[in-house]
């Protein structure tokens, strides 16, 4: 998928890239919400920040798998 769309809309100057995150057991889920959530929001946004920077503009149909070194079923 992300690398279908990045080719269509390439030449209108748009980047696509997706993130994959590695989930764990969230510690009080919400009533009726998953139970399962990022392990660390502050160093899952670092990735996403640096994809959406100017140094990543060459950077464009990438799924990038910041799991912290776990490994997650593709």
């Amino acid at each position: 998928f992300t690398n279908g769309l990045a080719m269509d809309v390439a030449r209108e100057g748009v980047r696509v890239n997706t993130v994959r995150v590695a989930l764990g057991p969230a510690d009080q889920p919400a009533a009726g919400a998953a139970s399962f959530a990022p392990r660390d929001l502050a160093q899952l946004a670092a990735p996403i920040l640096w994809l959406m920077s100017d140094d990543a503009d060459y950077v464009h149909g990438v799924h990038l798998m910041a799991t912290g070194g776990r490994l997650v079923n593709a």
